[in-house]
């Protein structure tokens, strides 16, 4: 009869441990599904941020080239005007000798 209760006693005692295993192994697994749900709601939050900053990057590099063309287009009109063709004339004395107020621009085409 010893025998037989020793064998319940260890066999409840075996039973009490694999049923804190298997808690302990749920609670694990709760843990790890709750770290991946917040991993995929951060990598969907990335992947977001990423396309916004992939079209703000669209949108400058079209600004960047519209500029550019503009430049482009400044600079040959500047190309056109060279400094020997314009002559700035400010005077700061009229023929009497008294001061005139403005400047004069004359502008000559070679």
């Amino acid at each position: 009869m010893d025998a037989i209760k020793k064998k319940m006693q260890a066999m409840k005692l075996e039973k009490d441990n694999a049923m804190d295993r298997a808690q302990m192994c749920e609670q694990q697994a709760k843990d790890a599904n709750l770290r991946a749900e917040k991993a995929e709601e951060e990598a969907r939050s990335l992947q977001k941020k990423i396309q916004q900053i992939e079209n703000e990057l669209d949108q400058t590099q079209e600004q960047l080239m519209q500029v550019n063309a503009k430049l482009e287009e400044k600079d040959k009109a500047l190309q056109n005007v060279s400094v020997d063709q314009i002559i700035l004339i400010i005077s700061c004395e009229g023929p009497t000798g008294a001061p005139v107020a403005g400047f004069t621009l004359t502008i000559c085409h070679a």
